[in-house]
């Protein structure tokens, strides 16, 4: 179900950063650095990015971290279906991404393609017509990518010839704020109980 937080069809080992959580298996100091990082990083974006990106970033999504798969390795790990609540999770953080940042260990190199989409956005912004195609890019280790995901998406080779970690992590504009300006109507219908009455004692 996480394909998509990754770079498209990359068979990877998945999990989930969270350091807060004590039942959390990533423990390396190197790893949990560079989350920290990809927040620092955010932080220090959102008084200059406004009037590229449409809106500063407000939150940062879990940090995801994959390693290459193997074909041989395939039949060790389960691949289940998303369910409802991790597909609504994904749309929630799909439709406030401004950013998609991505970090690579190593130790070998990734290789991957940046993919123009077909949208106003990206030709306003690189002037490029529709269908451009894609740029070839060699993912050195210590290497990290911000992804604008209004004009471009990452895509990796569906299966790396070598080993390889990464770090992904997504930027994300406000949520929608519903307030409640006002109710007109009969308000004395809001405070009838309704349903059966509580039970004895």
């Amino acid at each position: 179900g996480e394909e998509h937080y990754i770079c498209g069809n990359c068979p990877s080992k998945i999990a989930w950063l969270e350091p807060e959580d004590e039942n959390c298996l990533i423990k390396d100091p190197t790893i949990l650095d560079r989350d920290e990082v990809f927040s620092s990083i955010a932080i220090s974006l959102r008084p200059h990015v406004r009037d590229f990106l449409g809106a500063a970033p407000s939150a940062v999504t879990p940090t995801l971290v994959a390693l290459s798969l193997k074909e041989d390795e395939e039949e060790q790990y389960e691949s289940p279906e998303a369910t409802d609540e991790v597909l609504g999770v994904f749309l929630g953080y799909w439709r406030r991404q401004l950013l998609k940042v991505y970090y690579f260990f190593g130790p070998d190199i990734g290789e991957g393609s940046l993919h123009f989409r077909d949208s106003q956005d990206a030709r306003e912004l690189v002037g490029l017509e529709p269908g451009c195609g894609s740029i070839d890019l060699s993912l050195n280790p210590g290497t990290m990518l911000f992804v604008d995901t209004k004009c471009l998406f990452l895509a990796m080779s569906s299966r790396p010839s070598g080993d390889f970690l990464l770090l992904t992590t997504s930027y994300m504009r406000p949520g929608v704020r519903l307030v409640l300006d006002s109710i007109e109507g009969d308000l004395d219908l809001l405070m009838k109980p309704t349903g059966p009455p509580p039970p004895p004692g």
